[in-house]
């Protein structure tokens, strides 16, 4: 397997994480009562942002643009500024995002970077 591919199949798969980590890892604000996911900023981003970052990672597999690779980028960036603009970095959602974040900078700028067709030699 090539490794953009390998490294796009990563990336859906951080996207299937962040979707399951609301339940996985039970966010929830320090004051709230009970599990409540569904109203939930920490989880409502976590799950918009990895269903979003399952469909780049899949399309990327299926057919690749290096436009795909800076939309992961900008959904990391997200990921890592979203519990200080949502809201919840008290909660150990915030390490999650931050981790996942970086994570996929790493992973799309490492296929950005080796994109050949970007190299002016």
């Amino acid at each position: 397997m090539n490794r953009r591919y390998w490294l796009d199949s990563v990336v859906a798969m951080i996207g299937v994480w962040l979707v399951a980590s609301p339940w996985i890892l039970t966010y929830r604000s320090p004051d709230a009562v009970g599990l409540d996911i569904g109203s939930s900023n920490a989880s409502w981003n976590f799950i918009i942002v990895g269903i979003a970052l399952f469909l780049l990672g899949f399309i990327a597999i299926t057919s690749y643009r290096l436009w795909r690779g800076w939309l992961d980028v900008a959904a990391a960036v997200w990921l890592i500024v979203s519990p200080w603009v949502l809201g919840y970095q008290a909660i150990p959602a915030m390490w999650n995002a931050i981790i996942c974040g970086f994570a996929v900078i790493g992973i799309s700028g490492w296929v950005i970077l080796s994109d050949r067709s970007v190299r002016v030699v």
